[in-house]
């Protein structure tokens, strides 16, 4: 397998190439407001508050359904209100099952899954903006800027996920707390 992946100027990805077949995100700042492989299309709509409420993919509208700690635990056919997808992960956001019911297969296309982060099913990662997340390991691929930034490199552990309790903290702007 191969991949490369593209970013704007604030280093938000632009296009992830997976063997060949190109994705290219449209953005509104840091949100994703439609990403398109070849031909298809497939939109996120949010509220005025910014929450990522809905996804339209093939024509038809699914309305995601978080729990309290903002994972993707299912998604909602629109039309039908029926429940197409399920999601549930462990406490460092491993995916532990996710099952499409009925016909379709929206539970694999939807890429927002464990506290509504992007997840590359290519790499097995969640893509957070400025950093990638390994679930396996519960670190994330490269330090926390912040934490480099305001000169306190020796803070905690800067690969950690929200201090290693991620029950307890998800960490400000997706970024490890600071304190």
């Amino acid at each position: 397998m191969t991949l490369s992946f593209k970013y704007n100027v604030d280093g938000i990805r632009t296009q992830k190439t997976v063997n060949g077949t190109a994705t290219n995100y449209f953005l509104n700042g840091n949100k994703i407001l439609a990403q398109k492989t070849g031909s298809t299309v497939t939109w996120f709509y949010y509220d005025q508050n910014g929450t990522r409420v809905a996804m339209e993919h093939g024509g038809k509208l699914y309305y995601y359904l978080y729990n309290l700690q903002g994972d993707v635990i299912a998604l909602c056919d629109a039309s039908s209100k029926q429940i197409v997808a399920k999601y549930s992960y462990d406490a460092w956001g491993k995916l532990l099952t996710k099952e499409n019911l009925g016909t379709g297969t929206i539970a694999d296309v939807n890429p927002f899954r464990y506290r509504g982060y992007y997840y590359d099913s290519e790499t097995g990662m969640y893509y957070l903006n400025s950093r990638y997340y390994d679930p396996e390991v519960g670190r994330f691929l490269n330090a926390d800027v912040i934490m480099i930034l305001e000169n306190k490199p020796t803070v905690g552990n800067l690969f950690a996920y929200c201090k290693n309790t991620p029950h307890n903290l998800c960490g400000l702007f997706r970024l490890l707390s600071l304190f």
